[in-house]
This record gives C-alpha cells, structure tokens and sequence, in this order.
C-alpha cells in the first residue's frame, strides 16, 4: 500500500463503530433474512428478529475486518452521507412556463412549489412501495389460511374415511 493511503486509513475501532441500515426481509417459511445494503455481500438469518439481528451484527464485524485486513475499501454509512439541498435542474421550456404559472397561483416561489410537487410525489410512492407490501403479505396469510383450512379438511375426510372402513370391515366379519 502506498504511504498516501496508510495516512488516509483511520483505525479499524472507527469503522467498527460506524452504525449502518439494516434491511430484514421477513422468509415464507419463517425466520428472517438481513442484510446491510452499504456492506456488499453482508448477509445473514436468524428464526427472530433478535437472532437476525445479533447474526448481522456479527457478519458486520467479520466484513469489516476482513475488508480492513486485505486493504479493501470501507464505504461509509449511506446515513452518513451529507447533502447540501442544492441541485441543477433542467427542463424543457414549456414545463417551466407552467410550472412558473402554477407556482404563481399557490403564491409560492417556484423553487417552493418544485419541492412541494417533489416531496408529495416521494411520500405517495412510500405510501404506494408499503401498499404493495401488505398486499403482498396479505395475500400470503391468506394463502396459508386456505393450506391449513386445506388441511384441515383432508384429516377430517381421511379420518371419516378409516372410520368408515373399519365400521365396513368389523360389520362384514360379523
């Protein structure tokens, strides 16, 4: 490694206290899966929420030390990164000229109004993004419901049926 680079390189303790997003993906079959999305490849399970979470954290350290030990480089926690709320925007001139006339009628700057439009559309694709999901998650709770009602019934016709038969062969061999 090159003597620029071992100044730039803070101690592992650093990176180690770094706090980084989990995702948990809940499985069909139970338990969880989470990952921490920064990390690439940093994976782990666990059956609870509470075993996922000590397995990731573990699966943290091992990623970290690993990637330090071999030079790799570290990415910092996306909740790390700064933004400034700054940004160049280009459009065709015909949405200006209407963007700039509708700001005009909510008496707001157009700057204000972009980011209104901006902010609405973000919170109805979140709320979209979680409708989907419990959709999703409804349509599979209904889906076991109909297995175990499924099941249910087989065990109630199997046992009507050897009831059945064993009523059948114990009135034949009398």
């Amino acid at each position: 490694m090159s003597k620029k680079k071992d100044k730039e390189k803070k101690p592992l303790e650093f990176y180690l206290s770094l706090s980084y997003p989990i995702t948990f993906y809940p499985e069909e079959v139970g338990g969880f899966t989470v990952e921490i999305p920064d990390l690439p490849g940093c994976l782990s399970q666990g059956e609870t929420l509470e075993e996922a979470f000590e397995m990731i954290a573990e699966a943290r350290e091992l990623w970290l030390e690993v990637a330090y030990d071999y030079g790799d480089p570290i990415p910092m926690p996306s909740t790390e990164l700064k933004y400034s709320g700054k940004t160049m925007l280009r459009m065709p001139k015909y949405l200006h000229e209407r963007l700039a006339a509708a700001a005009k009628r909510e008496e707001t700057s157009l700057n204000q109004y972009i980011v209104s439009l901006l902010s609405e559309r973000n919170a109805l694709r979140t709320v979209e993004r979680l409708q989907m999901q419990v959709d999703e998650l409804q349509q599979k709770e209904d889906l076991a419901k109909l297995q175990q009602q499924s099941q249910r019934e087989e065990a109630i016709a199997y046992s009507s049926a050897e009831g059945s038969s064993t009523y059948a062969e114990s009135s034949t061999s009398a």
